[in-house]
């Protein structure tokens, strides 16, 4: 079994009080074990959440309140916290939800298992290790990670399966490695994907020059792809 630990929380904390605090507050036991909530909550905030700089809060988005729904049980399961749904409505792809939730020691937490904070587009990161290692845990992070980034469509009557992500144009390699990281963990289940090229990305608001990064999951193991996630069209 692996483990996160109450000196790691409270090396996060320069005045231990303020960690004695979080931890009767949240009646956190300690030690941790690392489960596969926790890896699908770490992989959702990845791909379709936002955790803030300063860990003071991290956010769940989807199109939908069902895939919403099943994340926010996960994560009541997992931390016992509660947060609020907004509906989004000024999105450039149709209406969406989020759920917030504001509680600092959690995101922390969060941030030590490998949670990337901030603008996901510029920033460095890869999947956690303590997920790479464990199979469980790396089948709920891939399938969590396709549920949110992944798309599904027919070519030529067959099914398709693609997984694209986004970087900074100055991160493309970075990028290149993440990719990898996962095409790795595929191959891990026998499941074979194509090389990860780069298609037109966007000049984002703020000037920087993104490009997507994508790969399929080659014709022979999109029926093996399928079942072991139960991805259907």
């Amino acid at each position: 079994m692996q483990y996160f630990l109450e000196n790691d929380f409270r090396d996060s904390y320069k005045l231990q009080k303020f960690a004695d605090k979080a931890i009767e507050k949240l009646n956190l036991k300690f030690p941790l074990e690392l489960n596969s909530d926790l890896a699908k909550i770490v992989s959702f905030l990845t791909f379709d959440g936002h955790l803030t700089p300063n860990n003071k809060m991290f956010i769940f988005t989807a199109g939908t309140t069902d895939k919403l729904n099943d994340i926010i049980t996960t994560t009541e399961r997992q931390f016992g916290v509660k947060g609020k749904t907004r509906k989004v409505e000024t999105n450039t792809f149709g209406t969406s939800y989020e759920y917030r939730i504001c509680c600092k020691p959690i995101g922390k937490i969060l941030e030590m298992l490998g949670v990337p904070t901030g603008n996901k587009v510029l920033k460095k990161f890869d999947v956690p290790i303590w997920i790479i290692q464990n199979k469980e845990f790396s089948f709920h992070y891939l399938k969590t990670a396709f549920e949110c980034e992944g798309s599904l469509w027919k070519e030529n009557k067959r099914v398709q399966f693609a997984f694209k992500i986004h970087k900074h144009e100055k991160l493309i390699n970075d990028g290149q490695k993440f990719l990898d990281t996962i095409r790795k963990m595929l191959l891990s289940y026998k499941i074979e994907t194509t090389e990860v090229w780069i298609v037109k990305g966007n000049k984002r608001k703020d000037g920087n020059i993104t490009v997507g990064m994508q790969f399929r999951i080659k014709s022979k193991s999109i029926g093996d792809f399928s079942s072991l996630f139960d991805f259907r069209k």
